[in-house]
């Protein structure tokens, strides 16, 4: 976990996917903030987090106010490896198909 986010932290990194069954996890870090975004069979949503935080042009294109303390973010990807579900550490809101 601590080489994930040593190399999503470094300016030249994009967004990570971390894959499962039928879900994918993906993973962002810019200016000081962690984003998410999820699909599965629990929808496509982003992750609720700070109102402050920027929206990220990305390739995944996270929504304003869905960066996270980096704490909650780490342990959120840590749940979904371990369950291959919706982590529940976060709170989530619906991004809608794209």
């Amino acid at each position: 976990m601590t080489r994930l986010l040593e190399l999503l932290s470094r300016d030249d990194s994009d967004t990570a996917s971390i894959q499962g069954i039928d879900v994918v996890l993906s993973a962002h870090i810019q200016h000081g903030y962690g984003y998410l975004l999820y699909a599965g069979p629990d929808g496509y949503v982003a992750s609720h987090g700070d109102p402050a935080s920027p929206a990220i042009e990305s390739e995944s294109g996270f929504p304003a106010g869905s960066g996270l303390a980096l704490d909650t973010f780490t342990e959120a990807i840590r749940e979904f490896t371990h369950t291959g579900r919706l982590p529940e550490a976060v709170p989530w809101r619906d991004v809608g198909a794209t």
